[in-house]
């Protein structure tokens, strides 16, 4: 039979000593199955972010330590998160650094104008994040080690410790939430700090009073993860008013205490004040007042239904939930024998409680929020089994191992799923370069798929909004293919001048964070590129052609641009419709090149007559003569990169070069 509920905070002989070794196989066995559950999550779906908030913490973190601003600008969410991740993303980069994969910090990428908010939802540097997605393990794995030291210390169980960690551990809530890069598992890691070194500073001995102090700077910091812990900074204050030799010193200590904690978290709210009153305000109208669309009930009845639903399901499932909400009751009957198990109970039940009560009573019901109340009713379930077996119920061991088994069932069964579906988890925009390799040819690649820079270059392809981009205006820019997603591919479907070149099947409808996109690659079709349906076409749907004022007097030909680069002599065209300006007192004749073998230029006056035509397959090189002060066309029919083509470190998309031949010079 377990032990009575909480041990006598004045009893020094029933208090477990966790250096013990009986207390070190339990952490162990734990521990391995927190990392056979976690580990496949740490490079879940990346280089993509599938989390709105991962994605704004990872590039809000990596940017405080590219510009070594320790100031978040940011009070939103406290800063201490910030925090402990900034020397894992400075450690993260020199491994990286010694790997061969990045040279400088600020070559990982945190911006992206198609992202939402600007950033990036698309990993640079996949191993910086695994790197930080691995000390969220860590903090759940500690998170685990301190719930069986909580369940231990008021069972003195070392099997109901054992309970309590693996019900947290295998729980689909803390398996969807605990590992990414996000506030809550550092909440609720200081929040179970918290609560476990206040049952250990209990006695009332001078020389556990710096415990009492460690608590009550613990609960500032956790309230220095997330403002909705709040809560528990009532555990220290109840510490100090319940326990034996009450003094208002441990009074003001704990309210002092958390007061310093919260500040050393998050040092410049006192420097940025008003910022911070206006985000924390934010924050309080967000959830209480505005609620979160799909996220959100009525405070009161309806909020308490929904909470009371996923307990029973995503926290610990059905057997688990009805055995943490006995414990709940068990707790707050007060059914200790004695006055020191009463303040453990107390101790255990208040922070969870009061935050779930804080929860029911707001608008927004974001189930994250959840986490940190996980351990706690993980723990509150081990108490009923404890309960249980100090009844007098016949059967009630075997009773009570099989609510245990049933307990842990249900939650691990829904967590192999999700295990499962991580594991086998893809998306379509990493088979895209085993779908079309690395292009030679003009690719535009939508910026609505939000890849990865690497992933542009490796498929050789530039990124573009085409939201609202006309099909003719990108065939005057050169384009030979375009890559889509199947809710931006109906202008290339309708248009009479692309084909279908592949498909890969995703998800057909946009989401508000792209994932697993269907997508559909279409390619220019080559008729159009011969020399008269290439000419009507750009002449019948001309939009708005490219520009290049030729200075034929000056020794700067054109300007420095994509056109020149300031070490070039001649001038590029750069586009398949261009209008050449041309200024001077004379004539000119222009060398013309293209880097393209089966480049084919053709130059009209500003009346629209062909003037000369050029086959680079049948010239390496050719000639124009251009008069002054006049508006000539010129119709190129590739534009191409030669970086994509593997013919230099070249960039840009280019179509032919122009200079003034020797003579003229």
């Amino acid at each position: 039979m377990a032990e009575d509920l909480a041990v006598d905070i004045n009893d020094e002989e029933e208090i477990p000593t966790f250096r013990h070794q009986a207390h070190a196989l339990p952490i162990l066995l734990l521990v391995l199955l927190t990392a056979w559950l976690r580990i496949p999550t740490i490079g879940e779906g990346l280089p993509f972010f599938d989390r709105e908030d991962e994605a704004h913490h990872f590039n809000r973190v990596v940017r405080m330590v590219q510009s070594g601003d320790f100031n978040p600008h940011y009070f939103h969410k406290p800063s201490l998160h910030f925090y402990l991740r900034m020397p894992v993303v400075a450690a993260s980069f020199l491994w990286s650094v010694r790997e061969g994969h990045i040279k400088k910090i600020q070559e990982i990428v945190t911006k992206d104008s198609f992202g939402i908010g600007d950033y990036s939802f698309t990993a640079s540097h996949p191993g910086i994040v695994k790197w930080n997605r691995a000390l969220s393990v860590l903090l759940l794995i500690g998170s685990i080690i301190l719930t069986y030291i909580i369940t231990v210390r008021l069972t003195n169980a070392p099997y109901l410790g054992i309970l309590a960690g693996a019900l947290f551990s295998v729980s689909p809530n803390a398996y969807l939430y605990s590992t990414t890069i996000g506030v809550d598992i550092v909440v609720t890691f200081f929040c179970l700090a918290t609560v476990a070194t206040t049952l250990f500073s209990l006695p009332a001995e001078r020389a556990r009073s710096w415990l009492f102090a460690l608590a009550s700077v613990l609960a500032g910091l956790a309230i220095s993860s997330k403002y909705n812990a709040l809560p528990i900074a009532i555990v220290p204050l109840l510490a100090a008013l319940l326990s034996p030799g009450f003094t208002i010193q441990r009074t003001l200590t704990s309210i002092g205490g958390v007061v310093f904690g919260f500040l050393l978290g998050s040092p410049y709210i006192l420097v940025e004040l008003p910022l911070f009153l206006n985000h924390f305000a934010y924050e309080i109208w967000h959830y209480g007042v505005a609620g979160h669309v799909g996220n959100q009930a009525q405070p009161g009845a309806e909020q308490a239904l929904f909470y009371l639903k996923w307990l029973l399901s995503e926290g610990l499932g059905p057997v688990g939930g009805a055995l943490a909400l006995f414990g709940v009751l068990s707790l707050a009957a007060g059914g200790q024998q004695d006055s020191g198990r009463r303040v453990s109970g107390v101790i255990a039940l208040a922070f969870p409680l009061l935050f779930i009560v804080l929860m029911i009573f707001q608008k927004a019901n974001f189930t994250r929020n959840m986490l940190v109340v996980v351990p706690y009713l993980a723990i509150f379930s081990a108490i009923t089994v404890d309960w249980l077996l100090s009844t007098r119920i016949p059967l009630r061991r075997t009773f009570a191992l099989l609510l245990s088994f049933l307990a842990l069932l249900f939650p691990l069964a829904s967590t192999s799923q999700l295990r499962s579906a991580s594991i086998s988890k893809t998306d379509t925009r990493l088979t895209l370069l085993d779908k079309v390799g690395c292009s030679r040819e003009h690719t535009i690649c939508a910026g609505e798929l939000w890849l990865s820079t690497i992933q542009a270059e490796k498929l050789g392809c530039r990124e573009s909004a085409l939201s609202n981009v006309s099909v003719s205006s990108l065939i005057e820019q050169g384009v030979e293919r375009v890559i889509v997603p199947l809710w931006l591919a109906q202008p290339f479907e309708k248009s009479e001048y692309f084909s279908q070149k592949g498909f890969i099947q995703g998800m057909d409808q946009k989401t508000r964070i792209i994932s697993n996109p269907s997508i559909v690659i279409y390619d220019l079709k080559h008729e159009l590129l011969e020399a008269d349906a290439l000419t009507k076409f750009l002449q019948d749907h001309r939009t708005e052609a490219s520009r290049l004022e030729l200075h034929m007097d000056s020794p700067d030909l054109c300007e420095v641009s994509s056109a020149r680069s300031a070490s070039e002599q001649h001038c590029w065209i750069t586009s398949r419709l261009t209008d050449i300006r041309t200024h001077g007192s004379k004539e000119k004749t222009f060398i013309v090149g293209s880097p393209w073998d089966s480049q084919r230029l053709h130059l009209f006056d500003d009346g629209g007559q062909l003037i000369q035509s050029i086959d680079f397959e049948k010239t390496p090189e050719a000639k124009f003569t251009l008069l002054p002060e006049r508006t000539y066309s010129l119709i190129a029919s590739l534009v191409r990169s030669p970086k994509f083509a593997g013919l230099s470190s070249d960039s840009r998309f280019l179509a032919a070069q122009m200079q003034i031949s020797r003579e003229d010079s």
